[in-house]
Order: structure tokens, then C-alpha cells, then sequence
């Protein structure tokens, strides 16, 4: 998997508790999620980051605060995703 698409799943993670358990949770906690539950969240969320924060320069938690402000505005597909594997 190269770095960048490494960053982007990372950044997906996160962004999934951001819309899942609140940006609190999400700056105190790393995202613990399996390779298979990461790319699954990057799959249905990824025209949702390409929408609305690719322009986002990745690290420091600024793709998945960018993916939280937008949280209202995700596709269903992503939010369904991201609440399901949170779920698991």
C-alpha cells in the first residue's frame, strides 16, 4: 500500500470516529480499526473526501476534521459504513 493511500485510509479512520463518537473521542483516541474495516470505510467515503477535502493537506488530524465539519453533508453510503463498523 503506498504512503499515500496509507495516509488516506488513516485519515478515513479517523474521520469515522469523528462522525461516529464525536471530535473529542476522536483527537484522544487513535483509530483501532482492521485493515478489512479501513478499507471498507475508504471505499464508500471516498467521492465524500474527494468532495469536500481534497484539498486538505494530510496529518495532524486535518482530513478528519475536515471530514467532521462535513459530517451533516456525507453520503449515506459513508455514514452507513462508518456507523457499522463502528458498531462491530
Amino acid at each position: 500500500m503506498s504512503l499515500t493511500r496509507r495516509a488516506g485510509v488513516s485519515a478515513l479512520a479517523a474521520a469515522a470516529l469523528l462522525t461516529a463518537g464525536g471530535i473529542a473521542a476522536a483527537q484522544t483516541t487513535k483509530p483501532q480499526l482492521s485493515r478489512d474495516q479501513q478499507v471498507a470505510i475508504l471505499k464508500a467515503c471516498k467521492d465524500d473526501y474527494k468532495r469536500y477535502c481534497t484539498g486538505v493537506e494530510p496529518g495532524d488530524g486535518r482530513i478528519a476534521r475536515c471530514m467532521a465539519e462535513h459530517r451533516e453533508s456525507l453520503s449515506d453510503q459513508c455514514r452507513t459504513t462508518v456507523r457499522n463498523v463502528m458498531l462491530k
